[in-house]
């Protein structure tokens, strides 16, 4: 399902949810990391026992079970698994998850695999943002992230894909999702940004949007309407 959110930073974010077999298999590899981890502590477990006692075997054991909580909040949103397949957790506003959100995630792990596994496979099929139990409960979701496009969008220019709009440089649409978002960086950056920057971006803009028709425009103005220009030609591909 594609889908798309815009973030409190008014950002947009193309999405595509992360279907039910991708999901399965960097679940599969999350095991195997885990069993990996449970191997390697072996090797060390009598050593630490010898030393601390049975609370060292409690504390490593936790961690091990603690695994897909601690690797989401050190790895913002990804485990191993999801790392592999390209995954990763958002909130469905699309901000960051805080460490709530990814525990909450992780302690209704049991609930949705080992209690429920009917009702979360059909939540992770029918539902709209293919979210299980924990997912809905922490306001979470997880998204594909090679098919995840970035756009920098400001409220003021939402009004500028209106009906009625009349674009000024239609080679707008020739610029790249990265060199848009180049220029809204500068543009929003400008108490910052020297004229030199301004100056020196909007010259090798015009090779691709043309120059603008009056010379009595300055390249702030200049980039401000390449931007909105190329806005409306995304709105438009959508």
């Amino acid at each position: 399902m594609n889908n798309y959110i815009i973030t409190s930073q008014n950002v947009r974010v193309e999405t595509r949810q992360a279907v039910f077999m991708l999901r399965l298999m960097s679940g599969l590899i999350d095991l195997l990391v885990m069993f990996a981890i449970i191997w390697l502590s072996a090797a060390y477990m009598i050593p630490l026992v010898e030393a601390f006692g049975e609370f060292a075997v409690f504390v490593i054991v936790i961690a091990i079970m603690m695994y897909p909580f601690i690797t989401e909040v050190l790895f913002h949103g990804q485990t191993f698994g999801k790392m592999a397949l390209k995954l990763k957790v958002v909130r469905v506003e699309g901000e960051a998850p805080s460490v709530g959100d990814f525990f909450l995630r992780w302690a209704l792990q049991p609930v949705d695999y080992l209690l429920l596994p009917p009702v979360t496979l059909c939540l992770f099929v029918f539902s709209d943002r293919s979210q299980r139990l924990g997912d809905m409960a922490s306001g979470t979701m997880v998204i594909r992230t090679e098919r995840s496009a970035n756009r920098m969008v400001r409220l003021n220019d939402f009004y500028t894909v209106q009906v009625g709009y009349v674009p000024v440089y239609p080679l707008a649409q020739n610029l790249t999702e990265g060199q848009a978002e180049i220029i809204h960086t500068v543009l929003t950056s400008y108490s910052q940004s020297t004229n030199q920057q301004i100056n020196s971006l909007a010259q090798k803009v015009v090779p691709i949007c043309g120059p603008p028709p009056s010379s009595n425009i300055y390249t702030g103005q200049y980039l401000t309407q390449v931007w909105r220009d190329y806005q409306y030609f995304a709105s438009r591909r959508k």
